[in-house]
């Protein structure tokens, strides 16, 4: 029985397993995962630029990149050059029958991302990865990526005309909430991540990615495709073309 993170509406937390060697569960199946309450996750504050914010705040401010493929499995990879916990990469795996794993690369990742979002697995594996002007590379546990970047899109440079300091502003952020879902359908700029918290997820710039080489345990996953159906980590999808987005995430308390 999986147990809720707390009384307030959120995602549930799962038993986070430390895994020196993948044990080729997640592409077959995810049944043998037990699960388990954890421990609060730690608090933090970071101060917003040029802005004075009330409440406590964490921000992660880095890549986020989104990819389908012919095998069904959907990614999410979260690249993060600062964060509460210092520069680190995750990566977020649901695949065709829906089963969601989190790939983090120490318990303190897994412990305050597997608390955020939802999951029905939590590994914590060796997680490295480089990001270049024209691609990201990838290994976690299992997954062996390189995903080859595109242009900016049309959407990526408008945002970039928006003032940095504005563009990652909850209040702004929580005000074109409705707009956004409207100009990318299932993605949203405000939204709960649980215990009483909100997540604002401030998008800088855009670029598509226009080829994947992926592998999990050395099987091939197939080509390049959209997010589709949607991925259900949290309570916004990433779009359905695949992209990487320059991003600050911010989770106030």
């Amino acid at each position: 029985m999986r147990t809720p993170l707390n009384s307030q509406a959120g995602p549930e937390k799962t038993e986070i397993r430390v895994k020196q060697e993948s044990r080729g569960s997640y592409l077959a199946s995810l049944a043998d995962c037990t699960s388990a309450a954890l421990s609060a996750a730690p608090e933090r504050v970071f101060a917003v630029t040029s802005f004075t914010y009330r409440g406590r705040m964490d921000r992660f401010r880095g890549y986020i990149a989104g990819i389908g493929t012919a095998s069904g499995t959907r990614l999410v990879v979260g690249h993060w050059l600062e964060s509460p916990f210092g520069a680190f990469t995750d990566v977020m795996a649901e695949n065709k029958a829906g089963s969601r794993l989190l790939l983090a690369p120490n318990p303190a990742v897994a412990e305050y991302i597997g608390g955020t979002y939802s999951f029905d697995a939590v590994d914590v594996v060796d997680v490295r990865a480089r990001l270049t002007a024209v691609n990201l590379l990838v290994s976690a546990g299992p997954l062996r990526l390189n995903l080859s970047l595109g242009a900016r899109t049309l959407l990526g440079r408008l945002l970039e005309q928006v003032p940095p300091a504005l563009a990652v502003h909850p209040r702004w952020l929580a005000a074109i909430n409705p707009v956004a879902g409207l100009l990318v359908p299932g993605v949203r700029t405000a939204g709960s991540a649980g215990g009483e918290r909100r997540e604002y997820y401030g998008v800088r710039s855009i670029r598509s990615i226009e080829r994947a080489d992926a592998t999990w345990e050395g099987r091939e996953m197939g080509a390049l495709g959209p997010i589709d159906p949607p991925v259900h980590f949290g309570f916004s999808s990433t779009p359905s073309a695949p992209q990487i987005v320059a991003v600050t995430t911010s989770i106030v308390s």
